[in-house]
């Protein structure tokens, strides 16, 4: 009987032995997969970020040339056509500005919402800490891309007011003057529109990764000691 004892023992530990040696290899695995989709990731957001400065650089050009050429002549056609060409400028670059960053949200949520098949962490990984580091550090990487292009645009806008205000202190009448100042709230607001929504999609992010607990050897067992993960244990 004592016999029997000592073997069922040596069975069991031989059985936590080798799930804690799959374990450590499943670790491993989900480490390296993390580490290689990360570098992929950087390397898509390099890619965005020039990209966008180029389009920044396009706009910016545009809005010089719109400008220098309604300075060569003040009469109230070309101040109207002037108004015109500068708000839908405006428009085409808040647009532009909120597609690339709707894309870059898309891309970070699809590779959090379905990590089978973007490489990140598989269902049943028992690396729960990897999993909040991996995610953390997603959020990480968008969180500072949004800053990027929030000060894009504001240094971009500061580049148009300042040539705006050459055009304003020479020929601009009052009603123009509104006008702009009703187009600056316009911008205003939808900035804090997406300030807004870049908080909630964050609060949302960080309320998922509550959610997650870091497994013990324990969790994988039955209530009779067997095994319950997906690969055979031996027994």
């Amino acid at each position: 009987m004592e016999k029997l004892i000592r073997d069922h023992h040596d069975k069991l530990d031989e059985l936590r032995s080798s799930m804690t040696n799959r374990l450590e290899e499943e670790r491993t695995k989900f480490k390296a997969e993390k580490s290689d989709l990360i570098l992929q990731h950087a390397e898509q957001i390099k890619s965005m970020d020039s990209r966008h400065e180029d389009q920044i650089n396009n706009l910016k050009d545009k809005h010089k040339e719109i400008l220098v050429a309604s300075l060569t002549k003040l009469d109230l056609r070309r101040t109207r056509k002037f108004k015109s060409n500068l708000s839908a400028l405006q428009e085409k670059h808040l647009a532009e500005i909120n597609e690339i960053k709707l894309n870059h949200q898309k891309q970070i949520e699809a590779i959090t919402a379905n990590p089978e098949t973007s490489g990140g962490p598989k269902s049943g990984t028992p690396d729960g800490d990897s999993t909040i580091t991996y995610r953390s550090e997603l959020a990480k990487i968008k969180s500072s891309y949004e800053e990027k292009i929030e000060m894009l645009k504001l240094q971009h806008q500061t580049d148009l007011n300042a040539l705006e205000e050459k055009f304003l202190m020479s020929s601009l009448s009052a009603d123009l003057r509104e006008e702009q100042q009703a187009n600056q709230r316009k911008i205003d607001l939808l900035t804090d529109e997406l300030e807004k929504a870049r908080r909630l999609h964050a609060n949302r992010q960080s309320a998922s990764y509550a959610a997650y607990k870091t497994p013990q050897l324990s969790d994988l067992l039955d209530n009779n000691g067997r095994c319950m993960i997906a690969y055979p244990c031996k027994t």
